[in-house]
């Protein structure tokens, strides 16, 4: 409909479509920006809804109705009350494709913008069928995506390098061809490339933001475990919004932690020149720092805790699957290219092919740039993984550098990083198996790598017009002189008027989060606890759980619902959900945090890596001990204990030269804070929510 023009809105433009993109920028308050966006792209999202209504009902036997069903029960008040202004983004969107003439609702916008929570919400039910769901019955969360960021001796000129590629479900991931550029009217502006309907967040999380953070991510494989906290659209979108700060992305994550599409995050600061990855699964996470060596991802934790507790069938050290292969083939790359890696170069790396397993050259699963359509997965050792053949893999590339960030802009590559176009005709005639996607699927013809940018302030506040410009949009070769509004004055270090951000900064000491009373009946959903071996009917967030606890890194990572006031207050609501006996369905996360045992504590690594092949990466005085503000905990209770994993590798010296956070010896420091609330369920109970800084 927009594809060959330009189209301006108000609060809105689209751009010619450009090497298989969608470019899109959008502005102002939550509701109008939201509108303009779904006005934009009314014939992309009837395509979305065809796809779900074939691929959910094809992979799970459900029906698209009963996921959009699913996602109001679960988030709905939830986004509503604590995410205001991300609600209003997306009823906005809602009312903008209903106005472009899409038969649509806020609960379906809603469930596409969730549709990675509700996947891990929905393997964690008894009746999961789907190899898509986050469960155990089929091997835990898919993989998605390769990763890689190089700071100081292993970059060019020691500038900060990240590269990413989206690994996905070919009759999903294609849609993941947006570039949409967001000016909110509070917080920083945003350049995300993701999925088509995405507003809330990227879904394929490689995005640059006005605060100098770049960030991008890995899915952890195998994951399983689910509580229904905050999702994790909002938790990201957040850090994007409101972050100044690595550390800021770090809590923003953390809190209300659900473990749903659980990830190995990757974020660089411009402004402070370092890399953060943070390994985030539900009840553990592991967060490091470099100012200089590199982070890959490959999607499998390092932090043996999410890899051995809270994952199953990860491939970690499994060469003939696409985790332990490129555990190994990505720090080679790493090794041969240091110093030399720059974002041209980044381009070519991020599309490697060498098959470690095979060795040889080798496009399949197991290498970088990812075609499980092309490998007959005849060494494939987990059946529960994806089959041969599999519609599925890399669909884009994606690169980011030092200037790039600081001139908000990324270059990016629509298809696979490697040049091998994909036709469905020729693939589902070779291998009918896949035949009923076809009418689905949509060829991706080689494209060329592109260069996007921020939209020029100037034309953020067009006059309202519906004329339709046929002038295409050219973006600038190169990020060097973008004639864009400086995103940074002259000292880029002293940009930010204040170290700590918004989303920290709001909320008061003696004020904690408390959940939404969700009012909507419960469909007939059977969820599974935290150790997934007792089933329970009903919702494992719900008000009013016995015990409350926070852990270190969040106001209340786990029992997000503490009471503050009394009942004499005037000001207060009736806990209507906690009649009759709940006692017995509290949630099980609330049970694990409250656990004495402290080998179930959070902790972080203080390696030394003399003679470790990873001395390059830093581990910072954590970051807690760093900014005590950040904590409410009283007490800090620490023990240390060394570890000398030297006779492992002398066993097994094939894995001497990989990278691994728990090379040599390690210090582990415990910090487990624990918070009880109890209040008498009879009682009246005060909400109180300090995250509503949107209002």
């Amino acid at each position: 409909m927009f594809g060959n023009s330009k189209k301006i809105i108000p609060n809105g433009i689209r751009y010619p479509d450009q090497d298989g993109w969608v470019r899109i920028s959008i502005w102002g308050d939550p509701k109008a920006r939201g509108k303009a966006y779904g006005q934009l792209i009314p014939e992309e999202f009837r395509k979305i809804q065809e796809m779900l209504n074939f691929s959910v009902l094809e992979e799970t036997g459900r029906n698209w109705q009963y996921f959009i069903d699913a996602a109001k029960t679960l988030f709905y008040d939830k986004i509503k009350n604590e995410f205001n202004e991300f609600f209003l983004e997306l009823e906005g969107l809602a009312e903008g494709l209903i106005a472009a003439g899409v038969s649509t609702s806020i609960d379906e916008v809603l469930a596409w913008n969730n549709k990675m929570s509700l996947d891990s919400w929905y393997g964690t039910t008894n009746e999961s069928g789907s190899k898509e769901g986050g469960g155990k019955r089929y091997g835990g969360q898919p993989e998605r995506c390769s990763l890689f960021a190089t700071i100081g001796s292993y970059s060019k000129d020691g500038k900060i390098v990240l590269s990413h590629s989206n690994f996905s479900n070919f009759i999903d991931g294609q849609f993941a061809k947006q570039v949409l550029d967001i000016t909110p009217t509070n917080g920083n502006r945003m350049l995300i490339q993701g999925f088509l309907g995405y507003i809330t967040w990227s879904g394929t999380d490689f995005f640059v933001t006005s605060a100098g953070i770049a960030g991008s991510e890995t899915t952890i494989g195998g994951f399983n475990k689910w509580v229904n906290k905050n999702p994790v659209s909002c938790r990201i979108r957040k850090a994007m919004q409101f972050g100044k700060t690595l550390e800021d992305y770090e809590a923003a994550l953390l809190d209300g932690n659900s473990g749903d599409y659980a990830n190995n995050w990757v974020f660089a600061d411009v402004n402070n020149p370092r890399i953060m990855r943070l390994e985030l699964g539900l009840e553990y996470h592991n967060t490091e720092y470099i100012t200089d060596g590199y982070f890959v991802g490959f999607n499998a934790a390092y932090d043996p805790r999410i890899r051995n507790l809270e994952c199953s069938d990860t491939g970690f050290n499994d060469i003939r699957r696409h985790q332990g292969s490129r555990k190994i083939r990505l720090p080679q790359l790493m090794e041969e290219n240091k110093g030399n890696i720059d974002a041209e170069l980044a381009k070519k790396l991020i599309g490697d092919h060498y098959d470690v397993y095979l060795e040889k050259e080798n496009p399949c699963s197991r290498t970088v740039c990812s075609h499980y359509d092309e490998d007959p997965r005849e060494f494939m050792s987990d059946p529960s993984r994806p089959l041969p053949y599999q519609p599925r893999g890399a669909v884009d590339g994606n690169v980011i550098d030092s200037d790039m960030i600081k001139s908000m802009s990324f270059m990016l590559k629509w298809g696979r990083s490697c040049d091998i176009p994909f036709n469905k005709t020729e693939f589902c005639t070779s291998h009918p198996q896949w035949k009923q996607y076809e009418p689905y699927l949509q060829d991706r013809p080689n494209q060329p790598w592109s260069t996007f940018t921020i939209t020029p302030v100037e034309d953020q506040k067009p006059e309202p017009s519906d004329k339709v410009e046929t002038t295409p949009f050219i973006v600038p070769e190169t990020v060097v002189g973008i004639t864009t509004p400086p995103i940074f004055g002259e000292n880029p270090v002293s940009n930010s008027t204040s170290s700590q951000s918004p989303v920290l900064s709001s909320i008061n000491e003696d004020q904690r989060i408390v959940s939404p009373v969700l009012k909507d009946e419960i469909p007939s959903f059977t969820f599974r606890n935290d150790k997934g071996n007792e089933d329970y009917e009903g919702r494992d967030d719900y008000e009013g759980s016995e015990d409350d606890a926070g852990i270190e890194g969040s106001d209340d990572d786990e029992g997000s619902e503490d009471y503050v006031g009394d009942d004499t207050d005037e000001d207060i609501v009736e806990d209507e959900r906690n009649k009759g006996n709940l006692d017995d369905q509290r949630d099980e996360g609330d049970q694990e945090y409250n656990s004495d045992d402290s080998d179930d504590s959070e902790y972080t690594y203080e390696t030394d890596r003399t003679n470790s092949p990873t001395s390059r990466m830093n581990y910072d005085t954590p970051y807690i001990e760093e900014n005590p503000s950040y904590s409410n905990s009283e007490t800090k209770p620490e023990f240390t204990s060394p570890v000398d994993t030297s006779p492992y590798i002398e066993k097994s010296p094939q894995y001497a030269n990989t990278p691994h956070p728990l090379g040599g010896k390690r210090k582990v420091k415990s910090k487990k804070y624990i918070k009880k609330r109890r209040h008498n369920k009879s009682k009246k109970a005060k909400i109180i929510n300090p995250f509503n800084f949107f209002a």
